[in-house]
């Protein structure tokens, strides 16, 4: 097929990927029918931190005292109130993620209270994907030895960078030898599968330091790689103290493909396999939890500000903490606002997330939606006339060379770009 040329100075290179469609303006109060939970993954959002790094957009806040025992009160009676309202009785969970936020601010003693009671929820044995998000510096060997006993078999720890300069400029709370003190330290506790955060693109950064960064990591030999490429979002931390101090440039847009790339061919030559735009792996060590955000799947949120989609339903808990608190004491859902979606809803969303994924299998969406929707269809095909993907009767392949217009690609897809 005639490829088309796109001037690339056209082209959204960012990493600002479609993390929600419909548009969250589009969601509304509403009231949720009971649910029916069979193959998902599970959530629980803790959204603390002792202190706010400049390039974060997630929902947290600077932890105050009291505030975690708050949190473990909450949460525990979030699932209770979720296990009257739904259905739970072919529960079968493909994994469990404890993110935020920070997770790992919860102490050894509330993390087990937490795992036992998500475990003994939700139909969960040992062998179920169990991971844990860590900052530096927030837990230590004896911690992790511990967590392996109550059900812990995967550790994701944000690195972010190897350079103490790139860390102190982004307001990290520890050093690269916590760091790499941290990934010994669980991995000596029995945990093999780990993870390493990474990201590109900061301000200050430079070929040199980003290259050191991917060596010393594969050194660490993890078996699963997140390389982000930072996002700037107007009137955001980091874009304020960008004005505030012109000298933080980011890198030019060539620089940080060729960080891209550098990673991907490191990476390869190391027997990673590249599964998403930002996800590598050894083989068999996808992550199921990353996978669901993005292929479709139910997955079940708790947690002020946590997601939730069960079909065609979406929701999102209340963000505000005294808004989610109060709903949660009174017996009632902690959700905000809802979607409910139709046919066209779910091809569009599907399609346009699932690109994060590299390869989007047609047969899941078609079984959900009947046909493929005439809109989206004539969007690929001039995706594909303007070379950004491969189409066909089974799938959406995103070529390589446009990873970096990703954003583009899913944004045309769902018609917003």
């Amino acid at each position: 097929m005639e490829k088309i040329e796109v001037k690339e100075k056209e082209l959204r290179e960012d990493g600002a990927y479609v993390f929600h469609h419909p548009p969250k303006f589009l969601w509304e109060k509403g009231v949720l029918p009971k649910m029916s939970w069979t193959d998902y993954t599970l959530y629980v959002h803790v959204p603390f931190c002792r202190d706010i790094c400049t390039f974060c957009t997630f929902e947290r806040k600077k932890l105050e005292k009291g505030s975690l025992s708050q949190f473990m009160n909450s949460v525990i009676k979030e699932i209770d109130i979720v296990l009257q309202k739904s259905d739970f009785s072919k529960s079968k969970p493909r994994a469990v993620y404890l993110g935020g936020g920070t997770a790992s601010l919860l102490s050894v003693s509330d993390l087990e209270i937490l795992i036992n009671k998500i475990k003994t929820s939700f139909n969960i044995g040992d062998e179920i994907e169990f991971t844990l998000e860590c900052e530096p510096g927030t837990k230590q060997a004896a911690d992790f030895k511990k967590l392996v006993k109550i059900g812990v078999n995967r550790v994701s720890i944000g690195f972010q960078a190897f350079q103490n300069e790139i860390l102190k400029s982004m307001n990290r709370m520890h050093t690269i030898e916590q760091s790499i003190k941290m990934f010994g330290d669980a991995r000596d506790a029995g945990i093999e599968n780990m993870h390493i955060d990474l990201m590109f693109g900061l301000p200050g950064q430079v070929m040199s330091d980003w290259k050191f960064s991917i060596d010393q990591a594969i050194i660490l030999a993890p078996t699963h790689f997140s390389l982000y490429p930072l996002i700037v979002f107007e009137s955001e931390l980091l874009d304020r103290k960008m004005t505030n101090k012109p000298e933080l440039e980011m890198p030019p847009s060539e620089v940080i493909h060729q960080m891209r790339e550098y990673a991907q061919q490191q990476l390869a030559l190391h027997g990673y396999e590249q599964y998403s735009l930002t996800e590598y792996c050894k083989k068999g060590y996808e992550c199921k939890y990353v996978i669901s955000n993005w292929n479709g799947s139910d997955y079940l949120g708790f947690g002020p500000a946590a997601y939730s989609r069960n079909k065609n339903y979406l929701w999102e808990n209340h963000v505000l903490h005294h808004l989610y608190n109060s709903d949660v004491a009174n017996g009632n859902l902690p959700f905000n606002k809802m979607f409910k979606m139709n046919t066209s809803d779910i091809c569009i969303r599907d399609i346009a997330m699932g690109i994060c994924l590299l390869d989007v299998p047609l047969k899941p969406i078609l079984n959900k939606v009947g046909v493929l929707d005439p809109i989206v269809k004539q969007r690929l095909l001039e995706l594909e006339r303007e070379g950004h993907i491969i189409l066909s009767d089974q799938s959406i392949k995103l070529r390589k060379t446009s990873q970096r217009y990703a954003t583009h690609v899913m944004k045309q897809i769902i018609g917003d770009s």
